[in-house]
């Protein structure tokens, strides 16, 4: 089994002209490179391992031989070889030889896009070696002695009348890099799971992989070399509370192993993965959502016990919200003086005189509505608006002082959320009442603790909202 074949003059071969050698013995031969096999952090040729599996090798003989040879390949300057063991020729006698087909085993390791040569070594004078009847200039090996003599042989360009040999490598690569990675996080372990990488029919199996960890997605460090398993599954336990990783993954062959501990196939892309785990002796908090109360009553904070305790507060007095002058308009109005008055408007001027002029436009809401309805709406308006407006900013909450209930109020909220606020001023006088739209939320957590802190907006001045729990709710003196 093996990954492919490298073949030359495998077609319209016969003898070398009734030639023996020394005109021929050996070709040269660029081992192929295979995209996308290199091994990781190697370069150039050694970056590109590959075994060789089999070479087989066409030959024949005369004068009813029985004198022995041998064939293999080797590196172009007559070392690291691997070669046959003594073979017998065929009988040819006079005429001309069979061709027969002699294969070699072996694991030789080789590279990429480096020169090697295939051919015979241990010879006979009635060798006859079989290729194409094109002649392959250049690249003619002979044995200066003509004598078999396996450390006497070199590359000479006069001899370039004989054919190219016939012969075929079968080889295997480095595997492809496996795909589909996932990492998960459950405590301070991180489960990964991935896709074996794909092969093709004969190829070598996959018998392991490497596993790589990183916390900036450069520099890596190995958190096991060889799995020894074909399982692609992995958990890393023992990570840090509050760290990102980065993991990737590698297989394994035989090719690999075989090279040694600096090889592996190619890695797959990283996956990132955030560490967060429950702090010791706390409570877990679970989100649940309650689909037949989709609008439950605000959420309640105080300062006294009344409601969620907080520990910290930010209130303002903002002028976002400061109107002095304020315009109601109606489709018509019945009792004005003028009969195309649509609108009534209203000043407080001294609030105009401290803050200049700021005004607000109810807008076209009203129906048909008699002149004193109107005026009553923009003197409302204009009521709740003329002086800066006290505000809660934002409130921050310390989950683990909490009950285990008001822990699953404060996370069940979310942005948009409309909350109550009460609290008492320096801690004296009457406590002040006030409502609060979520626009934020953060989250700060460490070994000790965990707080949320709501980051809120006015809801002053906010139209009616149907189906809401605070803006939808009629007849609470809730819109004022």
């Amino acid at each position: 089994m093996a990954y492919a074949s490298y073949s030359y003059g495998t077609t319209n071969n016969s003898p070398f002209n009734g030639n023996r050698p020394p005109y021929k013995i050996g070709d040269y031969f660029d081992f192929p490179d295979i995209s996308g096999r290199d091994a990781p952090g190697l370069s150039g040729n050694t970056a590109k391992p590959a075994l060789v599996r089999t070479i087989s090798i066409a030959v024949g003989g005369y004068n009813n031989s029985s004198a022995g040879s041998q064939f293999g390949i080797w590196d172009t300057d007559g070392t690291n070889g691997k070669f046959s063991s003594t073979f017998t020729l065929p009988n040819g006698g006079s005429s001309t030889p069979p061709k027969v087909t002699k294969t070699l085993s072996t694991s030789k390791q080789v590279y990429a896009n480096t020169n090697y040569i295939v051919g015979f070594l241990k010879r006979d004078t009635n060798l006859v070696v079989w290729g194409q009847d094109t002649n392959k200039s250049g690249n003619t090996w002979r044995d200066n002695s003509n004598s078999g003599n396996s450390t006497n042989f070199s590359n000479d360009a006069s001899y370039t009348t004989g054919a190219s040999l016939v012969w075929t490598i079968t080889y295997d690569i480095l595997p492809a890099a496996p795909t589909g990675l996932t990492v998960t996080n459950s405590g301070t372990t991180a489960s990964l799971s991935w896709t074996a990488p794909s092969t093709i029919s004969g190829e070598t199996p996959i018998t392991g992989y490497r596993i790589q960890r990183s916390t900036d997605n450069a520099t890596w460090t190995t958190v096991v070399s060889n799995t020894g398993t074909t399982a692609t599954t992995y958990d890393n336990t023992g990570l840090t509370n509050g760290q990102t990783y980065y993991f990737r993954v590698a297989a394994h062959n035989e090719v690999s192993t075989t090279f040694g501990s600096t090889y592996s196939g190619p890695y797959g892309d990283s996956v990132s993965v955030a560490i967060i785990a429950p702090v010791a002796g706390k409570a877990t908090s679970t989100l649940t959502v309650d689909v037949d109360n989709l609008n439950p009553t605000p959420i309640v904070f105080a300062d006294d016990g009344s409601g969620i305790s907080y520990e910290g507060i930010q209130v303002v007095y903002g002028s976002e919200n400061l109107y002095n002058r304020v315009t109601a308009a109606s489709k018509f109005i019945y009792d004005s003086a003028d009969p195309s008055a649509t609108s009534s408007t209203v000043e407080a001027t001294t609030s105009q005189d401290l803050y200049g002029i700021r005004g607000y436009d109810i807008g076209n809401d009203l129906l048909n509505a008699y002149e004193a309805d109107v005026t009553l709406a923009a003197n409302a308006a204009l009521y709740r608006s003329y002086l800066p407006n006290l505000r809660v900013e934002s409130i921050t909450v310390r989950l683990n002082t909490l009950s285990s209930g008001h822990v699953q109020d404060v996370l069940n909220l979310d942005i948009d959320d409309v909350i109550v606020v009460f609290f008492t001023p320096n801690g004296v006088g009457e406590q002040i009442q006030t409502y609060g739209r979520i626009i934020a939320v953060s989250h700060e957590v460490d070994i000790e603790s965990h707080t949320v802190t709501f980051r809120l907006s006015s809801v002053d001045n906010t139209p009616l909202v149907l189906d809401n729990a605070v803006l939808g709710v009629l007849d609470a003196n809730i819109l004022g």
